[in-house]
C-alpha cells in the first residue's frame, strides 16, 4: 500500500507538467466508416501521464512508444467517445481497478509490448467499464518463466466479461490453464499468442475456449519442444486459419493436429519451420521424407495457402506430397528452404497431373533449395511441345508468381517447365540461382522480372522473343554474364 502511495505522489509531480505539455499531441480528423473520426496522436512524445486537455470528443487515442508505466484511477473518463486506445510499447506494470472507468463505447485496447503480468494486473473489476471490447491485444507482456514444469492458471475471472471480444492477443505460458471465464467469449473468432513459452499442447489445452475460434496462430515456441497430442485442436471445429510457423513440434506431429479438420476447408495451414534442426531423433528425425501416413490427414482438406518451408524435407514418396484430394482448391504453396528435388523421374508424371488440376493455383515458392539430381529415366509430357528429349512439365495457366531464388538444382537431362500461352505469369524471381532447370515462356506477359546475381541469358533470351513489353520492373545486379 505504501508503494502505491508513494507511486500516486510521484506521478502527481509528473502530471502537472504534463498537463502543460499535452498539447504537443497531433490533433486531426480522418474520414472513416462514413464519418469524420477525430484522432489524438501522442506516440513518443515521452510522456509518462494519460494528458488530460485533449478534445473531449476524441474517439482514437494513440499513446504508443511512451514511457507510461502505470494507468491511475479515472484516467480517461475526460473522453467518453473514445473507441480506440493504444498502449502499446510503453512500461505499463500495473493497472488500478478503475484505470478504464468511463470508456463505455470502447471497442479496441491494445497494450501489447509492455510488462503487464498476467497473474498480477488483471483485477475482476478491471475490464467491467470496457466489456463491449471486441478487439483485445496484450501480446508481449510475459518475461520468460523460469519454471516450466508447473500448471499456469490465467485470470479467467477478468476476462469472462468480455463476451463480446473478437479477437484476442496473449502470451503462451508452458503449461497453460484456461479456465471457464474464457468460454463466456462465445462471440471471439481470432485468438493469436506471442511471448510463447509453451511445452506441452494437450487435449485439454484449448478445453476452456468457445468453439467460435475460427483464427489461431501460435507463432514462435522455441523455448523447449512442444509435446503435442493429436486431439489438441478439437475445441476448434470452425477453424480454417492455422498459423503454427516457428513453433518447434516436429512437421509429422504437427500434420497430425490436422485430424480434425479432415474434409474440411481451410484457407491458411502454415506450418513453416516447425521442424528444426534442434530436433534430431529416431522417431522425428529432421531430415524428413513425406511418406504417404505423414499425408493423410492433410491430403483430404481443401486449403487455400499451404506453406511446408523450411523443415528439413529432402524426399517425398510416390502418392504423398502431391496427392490432393482437392488440387483445386490451391492458390499459394511454399516449400522455400527445404532440400528435395521438386521434379524427378519417379515423380514428374505424378507432379504433372497434379498441376493439371490446380486451376487456381497463383504462386509457387521453391527458394532457397538446393539438390543435384541424376533421372534415370527420361520422361515426356503429353503436350503438344517437343519433350522427346528432354522432361517437360506444363505448369497451371492460372500461376501468377513462381519464387525460384538462392535455389541450386542441377538435373541430368534437363528438365523444362513450360509456361503455357494465355497463361497469367507476371512476376518471376530466379535471383542468385544455379540450375539448369529451363523455363519455356510461351507467351510472355511478366510484369517483373528479378535475376540478381544471375545469368543474364537466361533473362534475355526469354524477353527478346516478346512481341510486345508487359514488363514494369527489372531487377538484375550483381549478374555475372552482359547481355550478347
Amino acid at each position: 500500500m505504501e508503494r502505491i502511495v508513494l507511486y500516486l505522489v510521484f506521478f502527481s509531480i509528473i502530471y502537472c507538467y504534463e498537463f502543460v505539455h499535452a498539447s504537443d499531441c497531433d490533433i486531426k480528423i480522418v474520414f472513416k466508416d462514413n464519418e469524420d473520426v477525430k484522432i489524438a496522436d501522442c506516440k513518443n512524445k515521452g510522456l509518462t501521464f494519460i494528458p488530460q486537455d485533449l478534445p473531449g470528443d476524441i474517439k482514437v487515442l494513440d499513446m504508443s512508444s511512451n514511457r507510461l508505466r502505470m494507468i491511475v484511477n479515472n484516467s480517461f473518463v475526460n473522453y467518453k467517445y473514445l473507441q480506440e486506445l493504444f498502449l502499446r510499447q510503453n512500461q505499463l506494470h500495473y493497472l488500478f481497478k478503475k484505470s478504464f472507468q468511463g470508456l463505455h463505447k470502447l471497442a479496441i485496447l491494445d497494450m501489447s509490448e509492455n510488462i503487464l503480468n498476467l497473474s498480477e494486473v488483471y483485477s475482476a473489476e478491471l475490464f467491467h467499464p470496457i466489456k463491449n471490447l471486441t478487439k483485445l491485444d496484450i501480446r508481449s507482456n510475459m518475461p520468460q518463466p523460469i519454471e516450466v514444469d508447473t500448471d499456469y492458471n490465467y485470470p479467467d475471472h477478468a476476462f469472462g466479461i468480455l463476451t463480446e471480444l473478437s479477437f484476442l492477443g496473449i502470451d503462451m505460458m508452458p503449461l497453460p490453464y484456461f479456465g471457464s471465464g474464457f468460454g463466456q467469449m462465445t462471440t471471439i473468432t481470432q485468438l493469436q499468442f506471442e511471448s510463447c513459452y509453451l511445452v506441452r499442447l494437450s487435449n485439454k489445452t484449448f478445453q476452456g475456449f468457445s468453439s467460435s475460434v475460427e483464427q489461431l496462430t501460435l507463432r514462435n515456441c522455441r523455448l523447449h519442444f512442444v509435446v503435442t497430442e493429436d486431439n489438441a485442436l478439437l475445441p476448434f471445429p470452425k477453424l480454417h486459419v492455422i498459423d503454427f510457423s516457428g513453433t518447434f513440434m516436429h512437421l509429422k506431429h504437427a500434420l497430425q493436429l490436422l485430424h480434425p479438420y479432415r474434409n474440411t476447408k481451410m484457407t491458411t495451414i502454415n506450418f513453416g519451420h516447425v521442424s528444426d534442426v534442434s530436433i534430431d531423433r529416431a522417431d522425428i528425425p529432421y531430415v524428413l521424407t513425406i511418406t504417404v501416413d505423414i499425408m493423410k490427414n492433410l491430403k483430404t482438406i481443401c486449403v487455400e495457402n499451404l506453406d511446408l518451408s523450411e523443415n528439413g524435407i529432402v524426399d517425398y514418396e510416390p502418392g504423398s506430397l502431391f496427392s490432393f484430394n482437392h488440387p483445386k482448391c490451391l492458390r499459394h504453396i511454399s516449400f522455400k528452404r527445404n532440400r528435395f528435388m521438386l521434379f524427378s523421374d519417379k515423380n514428374l508424371n505424378e507432379i504433372q497431373i497434379f498441376f493439371s488440376k490446380t486451376v487456381k493455383l497463383k504462386s509457387i515458392d521453391y527458394s532457397y533449395n538446393a539438390v543435384n539430381y541424376v533421372m534415370k529415366n527420361s520422361v515426356t509430357s503429353n503436350s503438344d511441345l517437343n519433350c522427346s528429349l528432354h522432361s517437360c512439365v506444363i505448369l497451371p495457366k492460372s500461376l501468377e508468381k513462381i519464387y525460384l531464388s538462392y535455389t541450386i538444382a542441377n538435373t541430368f537431362p534437363i528438365i523444362y517447365l513450360i509456361v503455357p500461352k494465355n497463361n497469367s505469369l507476371i512476376y518471376v524471381d530466379v535471383s542468385y540461382s544455379n540450375s539448369n532447370i529451363a523455363i519455356l515462356i510461351l507467351q510472355i506477359r511478366v510484369e517483373t522480372f528479378i535475376s540478381n546475381g544471375g545469368d543474364y541469358s537466361f533473362a534475355w533470351n526469354q524477353l527478346k522473343r516478346s512481341s510486345y513489353n508487359t514488363l514494369k520492373t527489372i531487377v538484375w545486379k550483381n549478374a555475372d554474364k552482359m547481355m550478347q
